[in-house]
């Protein structure tokens, strides 16, 4: 048996260029009103995570993934989802109501960022 370190989510082998985002979001109001931005970078990113809608919302939502104000993908979220996502291509995450209501939950998500 190997006494040295073992490949797993402890020890990455991607490059330090990593970062996690952890972050509450809450969207209330008309069709289409924005609920905030997300996240944001300078360069153009790719990334995973999962999205979650708390169960006791009564509205929807739409996690908008966008390069310079254009929607690249976009996920709607209904009262109790979680959606896991893949997205490439994009500079920043907002969230917008789609419904009368309101409704709140988490993103995670793991950016990278292309090495030039």
């Amino acid at each position: 048996m190997p006494s040295g370190p073992q490949e797993s989510c402890l020890f990455p082998t991607d490059p330090p260029n990593v970062d996690c985002v952890d972050c509450s979001w809450f969207v209330e109001g008309k069709n289409g009103e924005e609920g905030g931005l997300l996240y944001v970078s300078s360069e153009i990113v790719y990334g995973s995570g999962s999205v979650t809608s708390n169960p006791g919302s009564s509205g929807k939502a739409e996690l908008r993934f966008l390069f310079n104000q254009s929607v690249v993908q976009s996920l709607s979220l209904h009262p109790g989802d979680t959606i896991a996502f893949t997205v490439v291509g994009f500079n920043s995450i907002r969230v917008a109501g789609t419904g009368d209501g309101h409704m709140n939950g988490e993103l995670h998500f793991q950016p990278r960022y292309s090495a030039m």
